[in-house]
């Protein structure tokens, strides 16, 4: 008898999934339309584009590999503000040599490489900005004393102190006639500027 209930729950369940299967028959052929276009692009992927794509991959990390063996001999670095200032006031205390802002940047990071690494190679760092541009950075790095100063009175002593002639260009802006004296609001600016272009 159990045999017999078996068997009718199987010719039933059997009767069941024939009419899912026909009942959903658009949907499971759209899905097996669907699985056999991405197999097809899973094989085509593989054989057309994923090896132009690792070989892609690879030529990067070899230009990877060499550009880090080129540069294995550089050292980047920053320096803050108060270690700038340290710089220069550290090398006038020490040799008379006044440094603008931009080769003091290069003197503290050369020194955080010196502790870093232990080279103690002779280095020559190229200065390519003047103290003189930077008067009144580069003389509050020296002493607090000269922030009462003006520009013009801080370039003098920074002449005096660094022994060097006031560059020609800043004498000439120390005499040149005031071209425009004019103050104004925020808001008036777009008509100022017009003014100045005769656009008025």
């Amino acid at each position: 008898m159990e045999d017999c209930r078996e068997y009718e729950q199987e010719i039933a369940l059997k009767d069941l999934l024939f009419h899912v299967l026909y009942r959903w028959r658009s949907v499971i052929l759209a899905a097996l339309a669907l699985c056999a276009l991405w197999g097809g692009y899973a094989i085509w992927y593989n054989t057309a584009v994923l090896p132009e794509k690792k070989a892609e991959v690879q030529e990067a990390l070899e230009e990877q590999a060499e550009m880090r063996e080129l540069l294995q001999d550089f050292y980047g670095g920053y320096a803050t503000e108060e270690e700038t200032a340290a710089a220069i006031r550290r090398i006038y205390e020490a040799c008379g040599y006044v440094i603008d802002t931009h080769t003091a940047v290069a003197a503290s990071v050369y020194g955080k490489y010196m502790e870093e690494t232990g080279d103690r190679t002779p280095t020559v760092i190229a200065s390519t900005a003047s103290p003189f541009k930077f008067t009144r950075s580069v003389m509050n790095a020296i002493d607090h004393k000269y922030d009462s100063m003006t520009d013009f009175e801080l370039v003098d002593e920074l002449s005096r102190i660094a022994n060097v002639t006031v560059p020609a260009a800043i004498e000439e802006i120390r005499n040149a006639p005031v071209l425009h004296d004019n103050i104004c609001e925020v808001d008036e600016m777009p008509d100022l500027v017009k003014k100045f272009l005769n656009l008025q």
